[in-house]
């Protein structure tokens, strides 16, 4: 909870001095130095960014540690059959050199 503390009210937590400056990385102390120099508006719109990302980092976590051995034993074998079925593509035909992606185009079979 304090990233989002020091995310939400950056200007404030950078300024309070080393106890926030140790538990932020280097690298996320770049990045809100960085910010702090953009106008109010664009600072806000990546703070709300930086939110919406925690969050839905926040919802995946909570849905994996919920995810049981059963459950992930079941995801692997509907995985393993749509690969039998041929109903995916590998993964050098999506990736090319440098990860840029290819588009294709999904069919999907109804039974």
């Amino acid at each position: 909870m304090k990233f989002l503390i020091i995310i939400a009210h950056a200007s404030k937590a950078y300024n309070l001095g080393s106890y926030y400056r140790k538990v932020m990385t280097e690298l996320l102390q770049q990045v809100i130095a960085q910010i702090q120099n953009l106008p109010p508006d664009q600072q806000d719109a990546i703070a709300a960014r930086f939110l919406a990302e925690l969050q839905d980092e926040q919802k995946w976590e909570t849905r994996f540690t919920a995810t049981t051995d059963d459950q992930w034993d079941q995801m692997a074998a509907m995985v393993r059959q749509e690969i039998a079925d041929g109903k995916t593509v590998p993964l050098d035909e999506v990736f090319q050199c440098g990860n840029e992606i290819k588009y294709h185009k999904v069919i999907s079979q109804t039974v």
